[in-house]
């Protein structure tokens, strides 16, 4: 979420509504959001938004191996708050998950 001064708040993705329409789409259960940024007070906000919206922290979540770009490597070496995100299983109802 590209977007860290107090400023520029309301153009934020990364909002209670947004983790809400996350929620709603991750009907899967295991379905996975992964959050970094080298924001640590943007992560916790949208950690706490994805928990109200009914998404289970994985404590001590890693981030996931793989190329990664020359930017996410630059702000990596400054330091980067991580933190992931499931979908638990549910009622089922009829063929599907609620």
């Amino acid at each position: 979420d590209p977007w860290p001064k107090t400023r520029h708040r309301e153009r934020r993705l990364a909002t209670p509504a947004f983790a809400a329409e996350i929620a709603r789409t991750l009907r899967v259960p295991g379905g996975t959001v992964h959050v970094a940024s080298d924001l640590p007070p943007v992560v916790a906000s949208f950690a706490r938004a994805l928990a109200a919206a009914g998404l289970v922290a994985v404590p001590e979540a890693a981030p996931p191996a793989g190329p990664k770009s020359s930017f996410e490597q630059r702000y990596a070496r400054g330091g980067t708050a991580y933190a992931r995100f499931v979908r638990e299983a549910r009622e089922r109802w009829g063929s599907g998950y609620r």
